[in-house]
């Protein structure tokens, strides 16, 4: 029943308590244009005084009409926009769920490549795999955009670290993603 109340209550203000449109101007502007011939030309006088007050209420009355079969239109569209935002925000959160699950693995990844004291660190086919689920997903569920930025290793900027050296190529390809994986999760934010 409540629903039902704030549905009529919505309609009857989209109706009644909308903001002055273009039908409001016109309406008003022919009273206006009438009532000054009417002032300077007095021979008018007699034949627009009977009706001519009547003419800016006729034309609210025709506006009110107007208005009133076309509020639920104007509600249905706007719902629709609010439910769209609502759906692309939770997905927006999603996509910046399973982007941050992918980054806390790249970067278990290249701290296993940078400790020194860790006798199996991960291999490059493990590297590869996680590569190509992040690559697989920004193509799903973004666009090529992101996984042409993705591939893009020029905008990172360089970091020299003591990673032991065999394994510097691949702490530096994965860090390169982690570093735009991570703007992408800002861009979502």
């Amino acid at each position: 029943m409540r629903e039902a109340v704030a549905f009529y209550r919505r309609w009857f203000v989209k109706t009644v308590w909308r903001a002055p449109g273009v039908a409001d101007g016109y309406a008003g502007l022919a009273g206006t244009i009438l009532g000054i011939a009417q002032h300077y030309r007095p021979e008018l006088g007699p034949m627009t005084q009977e009706w001519v007050w009547q003419l800016p209420l006729w034309a609210f009355a025709a506006v009110l009409v107007v208005r009133f079969f076309t509020a639920p239109f104007q509600i249905w569209k706007e719902d629709r926009e609010r439910l769209a935002a609502l759906q692309t925000a939770e997905k927006r959160k999603q996509i910046r769920g399973r982007l941050g699950e992918l980054l806390v693995r790249g970067v278990d990844l290249q701290q296993a490549l940078a400790d020194k004291s860790n006798e199996k660190p991960p291999s490059a086919e493990m590297a590869q795999a996680w590569y190509e689920e992040l690559i697989a997903f920004l193509g799903t569920e973004l666009d090529s955009s992101y996984v042409a930025r993705m591939k893009d290793t020029s905008t990172v900027p360089q970091v020299y670290t003591n990673v032991p050296q065999d394994r510097v190529e691949l702490w530096g390809g994965i860090r390169c993603r982690v570093y735009n994986l991570q703007q992408f999760i800002r861009e979502l934010a």
